[in-house]
């Protein structure tokens, strides 16, 4: 849905470069996961860093990422915090 809807906007892994920051918690960083995800659909991603969501870059972090932007190109950034969802309920997760 995200690709098709930013597809019909002109937004294509050629113009676009995708950048994340989330939280940094290692279950952000499985395959399955939202970020591999997206890194996979826009072809290649830049990290913000981040806690809880917030980016960590600074100005020097986002102007390194404003550089990698195709020349008449788009943005897109992505960032959240991570909440736990199990078989049970939302605000939890059960580790290994």
């Amino acid at each position: 849905a995200v690709a098709k809807t930013l597809g019909g906007r002109g937004f294509t892994p050629k113009n676009t470069i995708f950048a994340h920051s989330v939280c940094s918690d290692e279950v952000n960083n499985k395959d399955e996961q939202l970020v591999a995800l997206m890194v996979n659909r826009w072809q290649e991603g830049f990290s913000l860093g981040g806690l809880a969501g917030f980016p960590f870059a600074g100005k020097s972090g986002f102007r390194a990422f404003l550089h990698h932007v195709p020349d008449e190109g788009k943005l897109l950034v992505m960032f959240a915090p991570h909440v736990g969802i199990d078989a049970e309920k939302v605000g939890a997760l059960q580790r290994d």
